[in-house]
């Protein structure tokens, strides 16, 4: 086993086909707190991966996600990425980067990413990631992340091969209680820690592929790749493996009008007998249109599936955005989406997910309907405004897990289990989201965002009103960027959401109860700052979640408090 993870390390795979996006507004303000460490992907600081079209005005084509080999994009650097913690623009003549970051209650950050050599006909990187935070105060909270990659590319005239490697391992414990632990005994908290013990997800990928990196002379661009994902858990020895192919294809008529057809095949298979093999084709032709006052897409996204959900699955995939000189920006469409609920994307949502759940179905979105505009008010100060409805089939919502009290052992009551299992609801959602965003010369940056989501799901077998658990009705997203004189920077950041609801179930003297929680609201302050003492280094602090010394200690998933207040202090040096 140990050889086959040293293999793993340095031959298996990571590589993204960044696809260039022409919306001009994201409609959906994700937003990820609670501080935790996650395994982003080095990247190239110069280089744009994606399928691109040079020396043209008009915005690229835009693929959809699908165009991805998989998605490797897991959030922020811990606390933040490294261009916003030097706000130094790298410079051509520098090749690579060492961050380190060190923190009380055991906090540390190491990034190391360097070009083996980079011509204007290809290059071949590496890099490697480790975070951790431990915590020192009961119950213990332990997450480390170590990551190591490398990205090949050569040119071949207007062709593209491309080949890359990537290895995660993701370790973290069920640190999860709740009120009725005050009630256990010794000897009964350590049957139970016995059950929730540590956990770790080693993650392993590989891609190939070869690609257009110009469109050619008849108007070609095309993408074609093969990639496979490892997901493995230590627990029970538990694997999930998934092989995607994909081809893609744009061909230009004339100066405006685009064919836009991708063909795609995902395999997923399991080394337990709980999960059956499950296979998705996915098929999405479209049409573009684009002009210097409009871009349209009229397309259709359709999927097979067999294994898993419904077996066929169909989307409309149409958008409009009409522009007006240089300020205003309309757009209206109707769209939709499907996602296989594998083992890999519950894990990543939540890492405290049951592996050992039964599987559940795909997601299907049939129907998204949205519109919104985008105005540039005055020079530098820019708002972006939307609205829409989607109706989604089989939504995955995390909930607390039932777990069984023994007659033999009755001091036990409402045993809190910290692990989740998933809820799947039909139903709507309506959404509404408004951002203004100041800039200032690129010295000052001044954001705030809110966002409205309103579920509406089917009621239960027994008539009760189910919720969307844990998602928050409201988000409030603001802060600022900037930089004073030639050297210092600073930022600051507050996120703020209304109280979700939590779904708690228990099983005690064969009766099952289930009690519907309101988690707490979000308040979640991060302050930063830093200094560039020459142009290759400089020197950063960042201090996060300030506001769980007060007592404002969130949660993200029912029974986990977050990570708490850190503070990470250290350098990045570019060489």
């Amino acid at each position: 086993m140990k050889k086959l993870n040293l293999t793993l390390i340095f031959c298996v795979a990571f590589f993204a086909v960044s696809a260039q996006k022409n919306d001009t507004l994201v409609r959906n303000i994700q937003i990820e707190r609670d501080y935790t460490p996650e395994v982003a992907p080095v990247s190239r600081p110069d280089i744009s991966l994606g399928i691109t079209e040079p020396n043209i005005d008009k915005p690229p084509v835009s693929f959809s996600k699908f165009s991805a080999p998989f998605d490797v994009t897991k959030g922020d650097f811990l606390p933040i990425p490294p261009e916003k913690l030097t706000v130094v623009e790298r410079e051509k003549s520098k090749s690579g980067f060492l961050r380190l970051g060190f923190g009380p209650l055991f906090t540390w950050l190491a990034d190391v990413w360097y070009p083996v050599w980079n011509t204007k006909d290809g290059y071949f990187d590496i890099g490697f990631h480790h975070d951790a935070i431990l915590g020192v105060v009961k119950p213990t909270k332990k997450l480390i992340n170590t990551g190591l990659a490398i990205n090949f590319n050569k040119n071949f005239g207007s062709h593209q091969f491309y080949f890359g490697a990537k290895y995660d391992n993701e370790f973290f414990n069920y640190y999860g209680q709740d009120s009725t632990y005050s009630r256990l005994s010794k000897e009964e908290l350590k049957v139970i820690d016995s059950v929730f013990r540590k956990q770790a997800f080693n993650k392993a990928d590989f891609a190939l592929g070869v690609r257009s990196n110009r469109r050619t002379d008849s108007g070609w661009l095309y993408d074609a790749y093969l990639n496979y994902h490892l997901h493995n858990v230590n627990t029970g020895k538990f694997s999930e493996n998934n092989i995607n192919a994909a081809v893609r294809a744009d061909i230009l008529f004339g100066d405006n009008h685009h064919i836009d057809v991708e063909v795609g095949e995902q395999t997923y298979f399991y080394t337990s007998p709980l999960w059956k093999t499950n296979v998705v084709i996915r098929l999405l032709p479209a049409y573009l249109l684009d002009t210097k006052k409009i871009h349209l897409r009229l397309g259709v996204k359709t999927f097979f599936n067999f294994g898993r959900g419904d077996v066929f699955a169909i989307s409309p995939d149409v958008k409009l955005d009409y522009f007006y000189k240089d300020f205003l920006n309309l757009y209206a469409g109707v769209s939709g989406d499907y996602e296989v609920n594998s083992l890999a994307n519950l894990t990543k949502e939540n890492r405290y997910f049951d592996i050992f759940a039964v599987p559940i179905q795909n997601t299907w979105t049939p129907i998204d309907i949205f519109g919104g505009f985008k105005v540039k008010i005055t020079k530098g100060l820019l708002l972006d405004a939307f609205l829409g409805y989607k109706y989604v089939r089989n939504e995955a919502f995390f909930v607390n897990e039932m777990i069984v009290v023994l007659q033999e052992n009755p001091t036990i009551h409402n045993i809190f289990n910290p692990r989740f299992s998933v809820q799947q609801n039909s139903g709507g959602l309506f959404n509404a989201g408004i951002r203004v965003n100041y800039d200032y010369k690129e010295r000052l940056n001044i954001f705030a965002e809110l966002k409205y989501n309103a579920w509406s799901l089917k009621k239960d077998t027994l008539g009760n009103e189910m919720f969307a658990w844990h998602k928050p009705a409201f988000e409030v997203n603001a802060g600022s960027e900037f930089k004073i004189g030639k050297g210092f920077f600073g930022s600051v950041n507050l996120y703020v959401a209304s109280k979700p609801k939590a779904l708690k179930q228990t099983f005690q003297n064969s009766v099952s109860s289930i009690e519907t929680i309101s988690l707490p609201a979000k308040f979640d302050l991060n302050l930063g700052a830093g200094y560039n003492f020459k142009k290759n280094i400089s020197f950063f602090a960042q201090a996060n979640n300030i506001l769980a010394l007060f007592g404002a200690n969130y949660q993200n998933w029912y029974g986990y408090n977050s990570f708490g207040a850190h503070l990470l202090v250290g350098a990045t040096v570019l060489f």
